[in-house]
């Protein structure tokens, strides 16, 4: 009896805890969405660094850790370290499109925790791929600009990069 009883406390306890865990994701989404700031939230773990999960097509699962301003290729060599699959033979597809190289991993929109999916590419290309469209390319560096000033405005790139002057 007495096992059961703290039994239910311990479940009781997690449960508090869980129900705590939601109101204050609640509040932070509510607190987004009336700031207009949903990319905040979403992202809000990669620009310390987080981690994304890779699955390949036999159900593997590698844990990659990645910033937000890190490029496909970056994710690409990390993935390499981790399971040995060359680069040339990689295929990153997220959210039904394949990655691309040269594209970092926030204009893709790719939270922490996410999921990526691995698929071996049969006829590697011997160049290697870059922009060629350049609407594709000024997208980019808008993504990136965005996203650079917005951690320059929280302060959050001055302690990474302390060469760099941002009092402007």
């Amino acid at each position: 009896m007495q096992k059961a009883n703290s039994a239910l406390k311990e479940e009781n306890n997690k449960l508090i805890k869980l129900n705590n865990k939601i109101k204050n994701f609640r509040t932070k989404l509510e607190n987004a969405f009336f700031r207009g700031k949903t990319d905040e939230l979403i992202f809000e773990g990669l620009y310390e660094g987080g981690e994304v999960t890779v699955i390949t097509l036999t159900g593997k699962r590698i844990k990659v850790n990645v910033r937000y301003t890190d490029n496909v290729n970056e994710l690409q060599e990390k993935i390499y370290q981790e399971s040995g699959i060359p680069v040339s033979r990689q295929r990153l597809i997220f959210g039904g499109r394949r990655l691309k190289p040269h594209r970092s991993i926030y204009s893709y929109k790719i939270p922490v925790g996410g999921e990526i999916h691995l698929v071996l590419d049969m006829r590697p290309s011997l160049d290697p791929w870059c922009p060629s469209d350049p609407k594709e390319i000024a997208v980019d560096q808008y993504f990136i600009e965005e996203a650079v000033r917005k951690l320059i405005e929280n302060r959050q790139l001055v302690s990474d990069y302390p060469h760099l002057n941002f009092n402007n």
